[in-house]
């Protein structure tokens, strides 16, 4: 009977220690924010102070990232301690003016959009493209303020993609390539009128449909629903 009473009392303090050490808040949150002065600040606006990490240290050339983290401790109701656990660098670009890019530059060569929200003033992206799996060339993605006539009450943009010949059609056959995706992060908040405090955004790109034998890689403009930038 002794035996058993003592290995119950063991079997409690293991269970004990081992919630004891468990005290994370939330494991795998997934948010965009911005560095700043070493803080990371979410586009909801939250301050998470990095207190450990399982990966290596952020780029310095860049200020802005999707990250994943395990919340550890609650500082406030906008204030928490994390691990950092795993990040990604977006691509973060300034829109730019029709006619401000030379056209062959520009390219307008397929590309996706899987999905696509605005916040902290950003719009923010994840496309979808084909492209070598090795070693294959520069693609460059824009995004471009479209010019009417078009009403102005709405933003109006276009993604351009130049995928250097990297595209089903392109230099390059569809054996070599594969279908992956990117982050873009454009800011669009000084796009804003002064004299408003919201406006619905549209967004277009083009990207495959469905080809024929004479053409197997047609292609098509899509339109985004809106969405609204707030100031």
């Amino acid at each position: 009977m002794k035996r058993l009473l003592a290995a119950a009392i063991a079997a409690i303090s293991i269970l004990a220690t081992s919630c004891k050490e468990d005290s994370v808040l939330m494991y795998n949150v997934i948010t965009f924010g911005d560095l700043v002065d070493g803080v990371f600040i979410t586009d909801r606006g939250l301050t998470y102070h990095i207190t450990s990490r399982d990966c290596e240290e952020f780029p310095e050339e860049q200020t802005r990232f999707l990250i994943i983290c395990d919340v550890l401790k609650k500082l406030s109701d906008t204030e928490y301690n994390i691990r950092l656990t795993s990040y990604l660098a977006p691509l973060v670009k300034a829109p730019v003016d029709n006619g401000a890019i030379p056209e062959e530059e520009l390219g307008d060569d397929p590309f996706n959009v899987g999905t696509g929200w605005i916040s902290a003033g950003y719009l923010n992206l994840q496309g979808l493209f084909y492209f070598k799996q090795t070693d294959g060339a520069k693609h460059v993605v824009n995004l471009v303020r479209e010019e009417g006539p078009f009403p102005d009450d709405t933003l109006y943009y276009r993604i351009r993609h130049n995928a250097n010949g990297e595209y089903p059609g392109g230099e390059v056959s569809m054996d070599e390539m594969v279908y992956g995706y990117v982050y873009c992060c454009f800011p669009i908040a000084d796009d804003l009128p002064e004299d408003k405090d919201a406006m619905p955004v549209k967004l277009s790109w083009k990207w495959l449909v469905e080809g024929t034998s004479e053409d197997p890689y047609p292609t098509a403009i899509f339109t985004s629903k809106d969405n609204t930038l707030t100031r």
